[in-house]
């Protein structure tokens, strides 16, 4: 060129401005034999560019522009010293594998290159490297290692990249990067080995290695966060294990990352992860609760997800339930996934019972439950179930749930308190065991429900031994019966619907049955003058059946002891009204005691009134008698006062048995009514013989009018006999009239004809030493007799009392206060005999007022007196018999 050593190539496709163009300037200088070549490029496509050339190097290569400076600085052997390129690509697209990006064409957008060389020191600086291409912005520098062959051509080399910082979408991926990365020209083929650099959070490292028939990939993310990783997911294809990473990891911090891709010679490949983190929020699959502050570590592998939860929080709808050591694994199969899960919680109990329906039990059926459940809980399940469908609550799941300071609430009053219950969750059923105390008494119990049909069950089976103390507080009426320092073992069991909980009553239960030993207390029977003593035998069973269709349901009582046998059956309805089960009608069967034997009480309730007909094979009234009508003390604790308004009709009892007689074929009525006896009419015969009839009639009438008292019998001798007022005398016929405002005030009158008195020991002594001129048979006396007498509160008075026999008379008057004991009763024997017998042993007024047939009186005039209760009763004059107090003192009900 001008004459000059310097050679110039130009080349201008066309005039337009985009026209490919090429300008080589080629100097040599002469001195030290450099020659130096400068091309300059512009537009130029590799594809079209090198067409015609045989090579596949560059088939493919990029189908877009690239200009540019090109230097070198050859020797005199023709080789390259040094050189530099400047290069800017233009918007193009090419072919290629990288590991940050799921397309294997990638469009360029821009992208600028500076390089230089140095023969010396074999390798290419990387001045500067800048790529847009896609969403991508990729900015580097570094150094190339040439690798040559066995012809010293260079077959390969090796990009080591600093600096490097990647970005997409504007959004910074990976900053201060170290890249190595291998270039195979001849195959058209870019391998990255290495690759460390730095998050927005946290550091990355990417290895790859290719094996002999399979390539590798690590990726190892450490101290990062969800926000980080989904985004480098985002950068390649989608797999099973950034589908559930994106799907099911929400926020947090990840410790450590471990990704492992294996891609075969097919280009089939397989991924594996391990993830450790912390602080996150995830679930384990589309519907499961979410997870929050979570810690633990996640595998992904072959198609299946393992996790290991050491602590974190299970966000429910009623609360949090923390969760420790849990563990669980998904199973991907095709379109499927099956999840088996080993849970361990803790939680207040109604937000584990939030987390159970989640598991595959029935919220329904758990609804009435949790309204009336507190404790806290620690959980241990095993669940195994299809992702698709969530657990179904069956064999999918087994657990076990301790909860402490359990609580049940039966109703407002009642709650069931437990310090420790643990609970077993397997095939569709839920069991518990262990303490609870209600009320104070503790006890033991065993739980078992079945919630797997369509009406679950839930079986109760609980263990007591309470104190007569304690059971009074549950039941208050059971303390004036129930006394003593032992214990009474229990057994209840109770079956229920799980669906009407929240109707909690003992009549909507299907079944209820109660079990308690009494042998070690003592017991009060009402209505039985005996009763149990300590370690006598006695066992109690209370049975509660279903209601039936038509709303009755159906209670029994069996009682076992030494002394007393029965079974009471009744019914009860609901009455919607009132919102109470109302009693419908009773049977009490088989009862047996030392007082009754063979009865059967069937009965109902009208008006609320209890009516009642009775039958039984014999009735002992021996005691009742004596402690009752003739007792010397008060009894405050009549036996009355617990009844209720009753009406009983006695259809027939065989045998009643008295003091010293028996009444047949008993039958009649008794009323009782505000705790009072208002009308009893009773009929019945002496010895089985008809025409030894007695009846007994009482009615207590409404507001001032006076109670009224009769008593008729064909039998005046035995009537006495039954009553022990006096053994000696037999047939006769008695009547007795008595009226007054109740049984501690009346007055009234005792008629006696024709009562046979035999072998009365007293008479015959007395008529011995009397010797009545018109006695036959010292030993077989008949007499009349008449009283009258008023009962004024604690005070009887004899206003006049006569006895007439074969030319003998008695006459006497007097009073006893019954309370003190002071007694007062003179008498006169009559004018013809000499008083020579012993007035004790006169039939009725002799025992009934100085209470005994040991008391005589010999002369005349006689007086019976006595000081109080307990004094010697004295006869002034002669001894004669003493009065005892009030007949019928207690033999009814008094004010």
């Amino acid at each position: 060129i001008n004459g000059s050593r310097d050679l110039k190539f130009e080349y201008i496709k066309d005039s337009s401005l985009d026209s490919q163009s090429v300008i080589i300037l080629l100097n040599h200088n002469t001195a030290n034999g450099i020659t130096n070549v400068d091309i300059i490029f512009k537009n130029i496509n590799m594809t079209q560019f090198m067409a015609g050339i045989n090579s596949k190097s560059y088939e493919n290569f990029y189908d877009g522009n690239l200009s540019g400076r090109l230097n070198l600085n050859f020797n005199k052997l023709g080789r390259i010293i040094d050189s530099t390129l400047d290069l800017n690509i233009g918007a193009g697209s090419f072919e290629v594998d990288l590991p940050y990006s799921k397309q294997d064409i990638h469009n360029i957008e821009d992208a600028y290159f500076s390089v230089s060389y140095i023969s010396s020191e074999e390798q290419v600086d990387i001045n500067e490297i800048q790529i847009k291409h896609d969403d991508f912005s990729v900015k580097t520098k570094g150094v190339i290692q040439l690798n040559y062959d066995g012809s010293g051509k260079i077959s390969t080399f090796d990009a080591n990249l600093s600096g490097l910082s990647l970005f997409k979408n504007g959004q910074q991926i990976v900053n201060n990067g170290n890249v190595i990365v291998n270039v195979d020209p001849a195959n058209n083929e870019i391998n990255f080995q290495k690759l460390d650099g730095d998050l927005s959070e946290g550091q990355l490292s990417m290895r790859e290695e290719v094996l002999a028939n399979n390539k590798e990939i690590e990726i190892m993310i450490e101290n990062s966060n969800v926000e980080n990783v989904k985004e480098l997911f985002s950068l390649v294809n989608e797999n099973k294990i950034t589908n559930w990473f994106s799907q099911n990891v929400y926020t947090g911090s990840i410790d450590e990352l471990t990704l492992n891709r294996m891609t075969d010679r097919e280009g089939n490949s397989s991924v594996d992860m391990r993830m450790e983190f912390r602080d996150s929020e995830f679930s384990y699959y589309k519907g499961h609760p979410k997870i929050s502050d979570g810690s633990g570590a996640i595998t992904l592998n072959d198609g299946k997800i393992f996790a290991e939860i050491f602590n974190g929080n299970l966000i429910l709808e009623k609360g949090l339930a923390s969760i420790t050591q849990t563990s669980g694994e998904i199973n991907i199969i095709g379109e499927k996934s099956i999840a088996s899960f080993d849970i361990n919680a803790e939680c207040e109990l109604n937000v584990c019972v939030d987390y159970l329906t989640y598991l595959g039990i029935n919220p329904e059926k758990l609804k009435s439950v949790e309204s009336r459940i507190s404790g806290n809980a620690n959980i241990a399940t095993n669940v195994e179930f299809l992702t698709a469908t969530g657990p179904s609550f069956g064999e999918d799941l087994k657990a076990n749930i301790e909860v402490e300071q359990f609580s049940f609430r039966l109703d407002n009053e009642n709650v069931f308190i437990s310090p420790l219950a643990v609970f077993q969750i397997e095939n569709s059923k839920i069991s518990s065991s262990g303490e609870f105390n209600i009320s104070g008494i503790q006890s033991k119990f065993d739980i078992l429900a079945d919630i797997s049909s369509i009406e679950p069950k839930l079986e109760i089976a609980i263990e007591a031994q309470p104190s007569p103390t304690e059971l009074s507080i549950l039941q208050p009426a059971l303390a004036n019966y129930i006394t003593g320092l032992g214990r009474i073992p229990t057994e209840v069991n109770i079956v229920l619907p799980l669906s009407d909980i929240d109707n909690l009553d003992i009549n909507s239960f299907d079944k209820v049955s109660i079990t308690s030993d009494l042998t070690n207390v003592s017991i009060l029977y009402p209505f039985f003058r005996n009763a149990k003593l300590t370690n006598e035998r006695a066992e109690v069973r209370f049975i509660v059946d279903k209601p039936t269709n038509d709303g009755v349901a159906k209670y029994k009582i069996e009682y076992d002891a030494e002394s007393i046998v029965f079974e009471l059956e009744l019914r009860r309805s609901f009455n919607s009204l009132t919102n109470n089960w109302d009693l419908v009608d009773f049977e009490v069967l088989n009862l047996s005691s030392d007082d009754i034997s063979d009865a059967q009480v069937i009965g109902y309730v009208e008006n609320n009134i209890l009516m009642a007909d009775v039958i039984a094979k014999e009735a002992d009234l021996s005691g009742f008698i004596q402690e009752n009508l003739f007792s010397r003390e008060r009894d405050d604790n009549n036996i009355l006062k617990n009844l209720p308004n009753m009406r009983l009709n006695i259809v027939n009892i065989d045998k009643v048995i008295g003091n010293n007689r028996e009444i047949g074929l008993l039958s009649g009525e008794i009323i009782v009514q505000n705790k009072k006896l208002n009308r009893m009419q009773l009929d019945g015969f002496f010895s089985q013989d008809t025409s030894k009839r007695i009846e007994v009639k009482y009615t207590l009438q409404e507001e001032d009018l006076p109670a009224d008292l009769g008593v008729n019998t064909a039998d005046a001798g035995a009537f006495l006999g039954f009553l022990g007022l006096y053994q000696n005398g037999f047939n006769g016929n008695l009547q007795l009239r008595a009226t007054g405002p109740n049984i501690n005030n009346m007055s009234g009158e005792v008629f006696i004809e024709n009562i046979d008195i035999y072998n009365d020991k007293y008479l015959a002594r007395l008529f011995v030493e009397s010797s009545p001129s018109e006695l036959i048979d010292i030993n077989r006396v008949q007499f009349d007799s008449r009283a009258r007498y008023r009962i004024i509160d604690e005070t009887l008075l004899i206003d006049g009392a006569e006895l007439f026999g074969q030319n003998v008379k008695f006459q006497l008057s007097g009073q006893l206060n019954n309370e003190t004991g002071t007694l007062k009763l003179p008498g006169t024997y009559c004018p013809e005999y000499e008083l020579n017998a012993s007035f004790g042993t006169i039939p009725i007024f002799g025992p009934v007022l100085t209470g005994g047939d040991d008391n005589c009186m010999f002369s005349l005039p006689f007086q019976i007196a006595r000081e109080s209760w307990g004094e010697n009763t004295l006869l002034i004059v002669n001894p004669t018999g003493l009065l005892a107090p009030g007949i019928f003192r207690d033999a009814f009900d008094y004010d």
